[in-house]
């Protein structure tokens, strides 16, 4: 039987495309948050915020668009060549992108976040290798999910039994892919 128990955010800063760090360097100087903890209030985010985009969907750009609208100053990073990638030619897509632009939300495609310093993000174009800083009082990451093992506690007498199935070696999946994978291997 396969317990499919959902998952949580990963909170090493791992984006897909650095796929040789397992960590984003820096992470450890803190102020750095999970859309999920900027929407409940949780993060102490200050005036600046970068956000990365990484995944491409309304986790990320609804927490820019919530984040402009409070007033915060937002820039959104994104390693695809548009943000917002799995909301293109959707009906949701011009409007979210018209009301970040009228908010003045500050877009960079094709680059990813290199390095957290704590109040600046170094940002390195994937075209041409250059690097800038950007200040920010507080990074957003969007980062990938891991398996959450919450469970395990809650099924005394049968730990033996459970597993979080570990991504291939330089690689990260989904849960729902590593999920998938296993089931079809039964």
């Amino acid at each position: 039987m396969i317990l499919a128990t959902g998952s949580l955010p990963d909170d090493s800063g791992f984006q897909r495309w650095l796929p040789g760090a397992d960590y984003l360097p820096g992470i450890e100087n803190g102020g750095v948050w999970s859309p999920e903890e900027v929407l409940r209030r949780d993060a102490k985010l200050g005036p600046s915020v970068v956000l990365d985009d990484e995944g491409g969907n309304w986790r990320g750009l609804g927490t820019a668009w919530v984040l402009a609208e409070q007033g915060k100053d937002v820039t959104i990073v994104t390693p695809e060549p548009l943000i917002g990638k799995e909301l293109a030619r959707t009906s949701a897509e011009a409007p979210l992108r018209g009301r970040l632009a009228r908010r003045g939300v500050r877009v960079f495609t094709e680059h990813l976040i290199d390095h957290w310093s704590g109040d600046s993000v170094r940002i390195r174009n994937l075209l041409t290798g250059e690097t800038s800083d950007l200040p920010a009082s507080a990074l957003a990451l969007q980062p990938p999910t891991a398996p959450s093992i919450r469970c395990r506690a809650a099924l005394p007498g049968r730990r033996s039994r459970l597993s979080a199935t570990p991504p291939p070696p330089g690689r990260r999946l989904t849960p729902f892919t590593k999920g998938a994978r296993q089931g079809f291997a039964i």
